[in-house]
């Protein structure tokens, strides 16, 4: 009987622990009143998922971007506009950063237009060796709808270091 009573409440003892242990999703893709995503998103798969917080449709705050299971990407918000990007390559070392993104009022500053070239939101790219030393510095332009790691025209001046972090090559971009 005793035996039978310890056996009843280990059971009820393991799945109240398991029931207990399930984390709360429910705050998960939720949708604010007008319909836009609020709050904290899941989205992708397994290969591809990303972690982004929403604002009444707007993304807002800290993203996080997994690739195979591996943070490859960090980038934050504010009210839907780029503060920055870091990017980290398959080793979880610093790849490069996108930061200092500014709405600009007139992309003359090409020579030749491009097309899909609308955004006027332009930023400074900065690469690093894999010993943490700067690889190259530079300024590009966001094509329009476009993500700042694939998406963009280079422009002015890109300085070059070596991993020692010496200046070796000034190329200008048109």
């Amino acid at each position: 009987m005793i035996r039978t009573i310890i056996s009843m409440l280990f059971a009820f003892a393991c799945t109240h622990f398991v029931i207990a242990q399930q984390p709360d999703t429910s705050y998960l893709n939720q949708y604010d009143e007008q319909g836009n995503k609020h709050g904290q998103w899941i989205e992708g798969d397994v290969r591809s998922l990303r972690i982004k917080n929403y604002k009444h449709g707007k993304k807002d705050g800290i993203a996080l971007s997994y690739h195979n299971m591996r943070l490859d990407g960090i980038i934050e918000y504010d009210n839907g506009d780029y503060k920055y990007l870091i990017a980290l390559d398959d080793d979880g070392q610093l790849s490069y950063i996108f930061t200092d993104f500014v709405k600009v009022d007139t992309l003359l500053n090409a020579k030749n237009y491009v097309p899909n070239l609308h955004s006027g939101l332009r930023y400074k790219c900065i690469d690093f060796h894999k010993n943490g030393v700067i690889k190259s510095e530079s300024l590009a332009y966001l094509l329009d709808d476009g993500s700042p790691e694939i998406d963009f025209v280079m422009v002015g001046v890109e300085k070059v270091y070596n991993d020692k972090g010496e200046l070796i090559e000034i190329i200008q971009h048109e």
